[in-house]
């Protein structure tokens, strides 16, 4: 398990960092460019961060019956 997560952990964080983070993930991309050497804007990363969460929220907020009677339908035998 600590490997799992350890594995994880290096794999985000050296991606987080690469130069390419933009290409896999437009928002991480996105978020980390308000980040400079000298300086870092948290006040843009936070609203980056809620614009990118935010569309994501409402689409489980609309299917949140849907979601959860498919994940009970799945646990019940017939």
């Amino acid at each position: 398990t600590f490997i799992a997560v350890y594995n994880e952990y290096f794999f985000s964080s050296i991606m987080a960092t690469s130069p390419e983070a933009a290409k896999w993930s437009p928002i991480v991309g996105g978020i980390l460019s308000y980040q400079t050497q000298y300086t870092t804007q948290y006040n843009l990363m936070a609203a980056a961060s809620i614009v990118g969460v935010l569309p994501v929220v409402i689409l489980v907020v609309v299917a949140q019956e849907r979601i959860v009677s498919g994940l009970t339908s799945g646990a019940l035998k017939e």
